[in-house]
Protein backbone atom coordinates (compact mmCIF):
# COMPACT_ATOMS: atom_id res chain seq x y z
CA UNK A 1 0.00 0.00 0.00
CA UNK A 2 3.02 2.59 0.83
CA UNK A 3 4.76 1.85 -2.17
CA UNK A 4 1.35 2.09 -4.56
CA UNK A 5 0.87 5.74 -2.25
CA UNK A 6 4.88 6.63 -3.36
CA UNK A 7 4.16 5.83 -7.06
CA UNK A 8 1.35 7.40 -7.12
CA UNK A 9 2.25 10.41 -6.39
CA UNK A 10 -0.46 11.21 -3.82
CA UNK A 11 2.15 13.30 -1.50
CA UNK A 12 2.75 15.74 -4.63
CA UNK A 13 -1.38 15.66 -5.57
CA UNK A 14 -3.05 16.17 -1.97
CA UNK A 15 -2.32 18.21 1.05
CA UNK A 16 -1.01 16.07 3.25
CA UNK A 17 0.39 18.81 6.04
CA UNK A 18 -2.39 17.59 8.78
CA UNK A 19 -1.28 13.77 8.51
CA UNK A 20 -0.18 12.74 11.63
CA UNK A 21 0.20 9.20 11.76
CA UNK A 22 0.15 6.42 9.43
CA UNK A 23 0.07 2.20 11.04
CA UNK A 24 1.06 -0.53 8.35
CA UNK A 25 -0.28 -3.48 8.83
CA UNK A 26 -1.29 -6.63 6.61
CA UNK A 27 2.27 -6.97 5.02
CA UNK A 28 5.46 -5.81 6.66
CA UNK A 29 6.13 -2.39 4.74
CA UNK A 30 9.27 -2.61 2.84
CA UNK A 31 12.26 -1.25 4.13
CA UNK A 32 12.72 1.42 1.53
CA UNK A 33 8.95 2.51 1.13
CA UNK A 34 9.65 2.93 4.73
CA UNK A 35 12.78 5.24 4.24
CA UNK A 36 11.44 6.85 1.66
CA UNK A 37 8.41 7.80 3.47
CA UNK A 38 10.37 9.49 6.43
CA UNK A 39 12.33 11.11 3.76
CA UNK A 40 9.39 12.73 2.37
CA UNK A 41 7.22 13.23 4.91
CA UNK A 42 9.42 13.70 8.17
CA UNK A 43 6.11 15.09 10.43
CA UNK A 44 4.79 12.20 9.73
CA UNK A 45 4.50 9.19 12.16
CA UNK A 46 5.37 5.90 10.14
CA UNK A 47 4.67 2.87 12.30
CA UNK A 48 4.07 -0.68 11.76
CA UNK A 49 1.83 -3.46 13.79
CA UNK A 50 1.76 -7.11 13.26
CA UNK A 51 -1.81 -8.85 14.29
CA UNK A 52 -4.32 -11.69 13.02
CA UNK A 53 -8.34 -11.36 12.96
CA UNK A 54 -7.74 -14.65 14.83
CA UNK A 55 -6.28 -12.66 17.79
CA UNK A 56 -8.53 -10.14 17.89
CA UNK A 57 -6.29 -7.58 17.40
CA UNK A 58 -2.43 -6.57 17.40
CA UNK A 59 0.16 -8.28 18.98
CA UNK A 60 2.93 -6.02 18.52
CA UNK A 61 3.13 -2.26 17.24
CA UNK A 62 6.71 -0.35 16.07
CA UNK A 63 6.92 2.91 18.50
CA UNK A 64 8.23 6.05 17.06
CA UNK A 65 11.99 5.27 18.27
CA UNK A 66 12.41 1.24 17.16
CA UNK A 67 14.19 0.60 14.34
CA UNK A 68 12.97 0.80 10.39
CA UNK A 69 11.65 -2.32 8.97
CA UNK A 70 10.47 -3.98 12.94
CA UNK A 71 6.92 -4.33 13.49
CA UNK A 72 7.54 -3.85 16.82
CA UNK A 73 7.76 -4.90 20.36
CA UNK A 74 4.98 -7.52 21.94
CA UNK A 75 2.25 -5.27 23.27
CA UNK A 76 0.73 -5.97 26.92
CA UNK A 77 -1.13 -8.70 27.91
CA UNK A 78 0.41 -10.80 24.45
CA UNK A 79 2.99 -13.30 24.89
CA UNK A 80 5.12 -14.37 21.36
CA UNK A 81 7.70 -17.09 21.13
CA UNK A 82 9.20 -18.23 17.59
CA UNK A 83 9.35 -21.82 17.59
CA UNK A 84 11.05 -24.56 14.93
CA UNK A 85 7.25 -26.07 13.29
CA UNK A 86 9.23 -29.32 12.87
CA UNK A 87 10.31 -30.09 16.08
CA UNK A 88 8.62 -27.39 18.53
CA UNK A 89 11.80 -25.73 19.78
CA UNK A 90 11.72 -22.51 20.77
CA UNK A 91 14.08 -20.44 18.74
CA UNK A 92 16.52 -17.65 20.32
CA UNK A 93 17.28 -13.89 18.56
CA UNK A 94 17.80 -13.70 14.51
CA UNK A 95 16.56 -17.06 14.38
CA UNK A 96 13.23 -17.34 11.86
CA UNK A 97 10.74 -19.90 12.97
CA UNK A 98 6.97 -20.15 13.19
CA UNK A 99 5.33 -17.11 14.72
CA UNK A 100 3.06 -18.60 17.90
CA UNK A 101 1.01 -16.09 19.96
CA UNK A 102 -1.34 -16.64 23.40
CA UNK A 103 -3.39 -14.04 24.38
CA UNK A 104 -6.67 -13.41 26.35
CA UNK A 105 -8.44 -11.81 23.30
CA UNK A 106 -7.62 -15.36 21.04
CA UNK A 107 -10.48 -16.41 18.91
CA UNK A 108 -12.41 -19.48 20.94
CA UNK A 109 -12.40 -21.36 16.94
CA UNK A 110 -13.11 -21.00 13.16
CA UNK A 111 -16.95 -21.30 12.82
CA UNK A 112 -17.89 -25.23 11.81
CA UNK A 113 -14.48 -26.36 11.40
CA UNK A 114 -12.98 -27.81 14.83
CA UNK A 115 -10.04 -29.12 12.92
CA UNK A 116 -8.82 -26.60 11.46
CA UNK A 117 -8.79 -24.91 15.22
CA UNK A 118 -7.04 -27.75 16.74
CA UNK A 119 -4.39 -27.24 13.73
CA UNK A 120 -3.85 -23.66 14.86
CA UNK A 121 -4.36 -23.23 18.56
CA UNK A 122 -3.05 -26.06 20.63
CA UNK A 123 -3.57 -27.42 24.11
CA UNK A 124 -2.07 -24.50 25.62
CA UNK A 125 -3.63 -21.97 24.46
CA UNK A 126 -0.85 -21.17 21.43
CA UNK A 127 -2.17 -19.95 18.23
CA UNK A 128 0.20 -21.11 15.38
CA UNK A 129 0.21 -18.05 13.09
CA UNK A 130 1.50 -19.83 10.10
CA UNK A 131 3.36 -17.27 9.74
CA UNK A 132 7.57 -16.72 9.30
CA UNK A 133 9.06 -14.02 12.10
CA UNK A 134 12.46 -13.49 13.93
CA UNK A 135 13.26 -11.06 16.81
CA UNK A 136 16.52 -9.43 17.52
CA UNK A 137 18.75 -8.80 20.31
CA UNK A 138 16.70 -6.00 21.23
CA UNK A 139 13.11 -7.89 21.54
Amino acid sequence: MISRFLRAGYIKKYPLSSLKVIVCGGAAMKLKAQEEMRRILPHVQMLQAYGMTELGGLATLQLPNHKNGSCGTVIENVQIKIVNPENGKILGPNQSGEVWIKTATIMNGYYRNPEATKNTIDEEGWLHSGDIGYFDEDG
